[in-house]
């Protein structure tokens, strides 16, 4: 089935998203510190953390054409919090959420107990009967700021026909594309 306009938009937002994190991450994390995209396309979270080549943890990373204020809570799939409550205990499980103006995360330590104030689900419907999806919204007060990003507006640019803008504070752009077409 091929992907609608929006579809394909968002997909787009989110490969470039992508490429910003690892680069920030390779570039202000410990080097005893990997990031690797995941193998399949449609995993349920987007990268593995490696600690001197041990797997320590798994991060999804939803990139977001606002800025982090704009509403009181930030949406992801219930899938992602139900993967990462599994795991939670062993490995270091993070979203992060790259706004237009910060980038912030969640940490998910005890999901479905301490943690159960900090988050509430939201159904979307197709119709008044059939559910499309469960998604999860994580109250904003709990999000931590990773980094304040200034110019993150390179990832947005398409969407509001902006100038991509090329500086940032502690990151290298040049080897983000110039245009979506380069993608």
């Amino acid at each position: 089935m091929p992907l609608l306009n929006g579809q394909y938009k968002d997909l787009k937002l989110g490969e470039k998203g992508e490429k910003l994190f690892i680069k920030y991450i390779n570039d202000n994390y410990d080097e005893k510190y990997t990031i690797k995209k995941t193998v399949r396309k449609y995993e349920t979270y987007d990268f593995n953390i490696y600690e001197n080549d041990e797997l320590i943890g798994f991060w999804e990373l939803k990139t977001r054409r606002v800025k982090y204020d704009t509403y009181s809570s930030i949406m992801v799939g219930y899938n992602k919090l139900k993967l990462m409550e599994k795991y939670q205990k062993k490995l270091n499980c993070r979203i992060y959420f790259l706004c237009y103006d910060k980038l912030m995360y969640w940490e998910c330590k005890d999901v479905m107990g301490k943690q159960k104030d900090e988050w509430f689900i939201k159904k979307v419907y197709l119709s008044k009967r059939k559910i499309s999806n469960t998604n999860v919204c994580i109250k904003r007060e709990y999000l931590k700021e990773e980094t304040d990003i200034i110019c993150t507006k390179i990832i947005m640019s398409n969407f509001q026909n902006q100038t991509a803008i090329k500086t940032m504070d502690n990151i290298d752009l040049d080897f983000l594309p110039d245009s979506e077409d380069e993608c």
